[in-house]
């Protein structure tokens, strides 16, 4: 797994499944855990994308996962994130607070 100065993840995703790869990555992009994301399958069918990396298939996925973007090929993962001042408000995520105003 690679990240950039920019926050940019490129995984590889190797013998992983490409959900949990995603969701790998994300942490990485944005400096949390896995248990502080939520689940993936509330943004995308995670065993159809699975199913469409199988085999020797040419496609490339786009969507939008725990504030980032997230672009998902045979052979890679690529993760932006929107927020890059370590904010935890985006979507997708369970260990930020929100503050309200009185």
């Amino acid at each position: 797994m690679t990240v950039t100065r920019d926050w940019t993840v490129t995984n590889a995703y190797e013998d992983d499944s490409p959900s949990h790869a995603v969701v790998r990555s994300v942490a990485a992009a944005t400096g949390r855990t896995v248990v502080d994301l939520d689940p993936l399958y509330e943004t995308v069918d995670t065993d159809a994308l699975d199913e469409l990396f199988e085999g020797s298939a040419r496609a490339r996925v786009s969507f939008r996962y725990a504030g980032c973007e997230v672009t998902v090929t045979q052979l890679h993962i690529v993760v932006r994130p929107d927020d890059r001042d370590g904010s935890t408000e985006a979507d997708g995520d369970r260990s930020g607070s929100r503050e309200q105003s009185s």
